[in-house]
C-alpha cells in the first residue's frame, strides 16, 4: 500500500504551506502550488495532495491504497 509510504507531518506540511506559497505566488487556488515542487523532501506527499484533488475515488484507491476494498486498518484507528 503505496499510501503506508507517506509521512505524516510532511503531508501535514505540504497542506500548510500550500496557502502562504499560493498567496505569495498570486494564484487563485492552493492547489495550484501542488504544480510546481515546494520541496523535495514533500515529493511523495505532494503526488498524494495532486492526486487527491485531481482525480476521482477510484483511481485514487487504486493507486495509493492497492484496491478499493483495501484499507490495511487506516480506517480502525
Amino acid at each position: 500500500m503505496r499510501v503506508k509510504k507517506i509521512n505524516r507531518k510532511r503531508l501535514v506540511d505540504a497542506l500548510l504551506l500550500a496557502a502562504p506559497i499560493a498567496a505569495k505566488a498570486e494564484y487563485e487556488w492552493p492547489k495550484h502550488t501542488f504544480d510546481y515542487n515546494i520541496g523535495e523532501d514533500l515529493k511523495l506527499e505532494v503526488e498524494f495532495l495532486k492526486d487527491l484533488f485531481e482525480h476521482n475515488t477510484d483511481y485514487i484507491m487504486e493507486k495509493w491504497y492497492g484496491g478499493k476494498d483495501i484499507t490495511g486498518g487506516l480506517l480502525d484507528k
